[in-house]
């Protein structure tokens, strides 16, 4: 959806409800085991969210939420 919404200058959600309005199924993508471990392993090298997001073609927000729930509190 992100790389249609830059495609055709759309917002991403703009793209979601074209697509569900055409019966497109849509599934949800979940980053791989190794990826998530990739991912903890970059925000311990100080990338932030944002040019996590990009590296991993998720938003920035995403990023934020899982690593919160993976972190230990201390």
């Amino acid at each position: 959806m992100y790389e249609l919404g830059r495609e055709f200058g759309i917002h991403r959600t703009t793209v979601g409800i074209i697509l569900k309005r055409q019966g497109v199924r849509m599934r949800m993508q979940g980053l791989s085991e190794e990826h998530r471990n990739e991912m903890i392993a970059l925000r311990g090298q100080g990338w932030s969210f944002t040019r996590l997001g990009e590296r991993f073609g998720v938003n920035a927000s995403t990023v934020r939420n899982f690593l919160v729930r993976v972190t230990p509190k201390g």
